[in-house]
């Protein structure tokens, strides 16, 4: 081989080195993105659970409350919500809306809506959950009689979806007629009258109801506390796998630093 003659490896001085302190690099950014994603999940499942928590408080605390005899209006509905009402007047029986794909005991069914016309207004009573026949077809008897009544219910929103998707409802077909999670202005124009912003449950003692298991929630809180549990673990888990990770990328630099030192 001639003097002077130099090879050429291809490589950047230091390159070799450079490659694991980009793993790490990696590793330590992945990591992090991890443990942001699933604390965050975690302190969103708790506050859910707060807020159920809250919500359920109101309810034990609505039925404390003194009844109130009179319609309550729109704007005053959040602030009353879980109150009783105890209102006279007569139900609209040949306009009544089935609130569909009501699950009760793990059974499809209905919530039935009737219209309850008091002090010149129009309130939706939900007399509460019916079976559905397996055939879609047939519909369940829930007449009730239009006489003059006294009733008694619980302030409540409209039952309404995670996503809302826009529906349209005929306006001729025959009643009672199924509805999905409709709001205000839907059952306003299904039933052609305006109709409070809210509806209320009508109270386990009342006549002409069917199940009614009122609570405020449908997802008991403990359900998110189980979730927040299961992020923390997974944020407990990403931490020890980073460790053992780190670890082992630290005893392979002390090992390459042992054999260059030898060398």
């Amino acid at each position: 081989m001639e003097k002077g003659t130099q090879h050429y490896s291809g490589q950047q001085p230091g390159a070799t080195a450079a490659n694991p302190y980009m793993r790490l690099a990696v590793l330590t950014v992945l990591y992090i993105f991890l443990l942001i994603l699933f604390i965050s999940a975690c302190r969103w499942q708790l506050g859910r659970a707060a807020e159920k928590e809250a919500l359920e408080a109101s309810f034990s605390t609505g039925a404390g409350m003194e009844l109130l005899h009179r319609v309550i209006s729109d704007a005053e509905a959040e602030e009353n919500r879980y109150r009783r009402l105890q209102l006279e007047g007569r139900f609209l029986p040949e306009q009544q809306i089935l609130l569909d794909n009501i699950v009760h005991a793990g059974i499809n069914g209905y919530e039935v809506l009737t219209p309850f016309r008091t002090q010149n207004k129009t309130i939706m009573v939900n007399r509460g959950w019916v079976r559905a026949n397996p055939d879609r077809r047939e519909l369940p008897d829930i007449s009730v009689a239009g006489n003059a009544r006294t009733v008694t219910g619980i302030v409540n929103k409209f039952p309404a979806p995670g996503m809302r998707i826009a529906a349209e409802y005929p306006t001729d077909a025959p009643w009672p007629r199924r509805m999905l999670y409709p709001n205000r202005e839907a059952i306003s124009n299904t039933l052609n009258l305006p109709v409070m912003s809210y509806q209320i449950l009508l109270v386990a003692e009342q006549p002409d109801g069917y199940a009614r298991k009122w609570k405020a929630l449908q997802v008991d809180p403990k359900t998110n506390y189980g979730y927040a549990f299961q992020w923390f673990a997974f944020a407990v888990l990403a931490t020890i796998f980073y460790v053992i990770l780190l670890r082992r990328w630290l005893n392979e630099r002390r090992t390459e630093h042992t054999n260059r030192d030898v060398t």
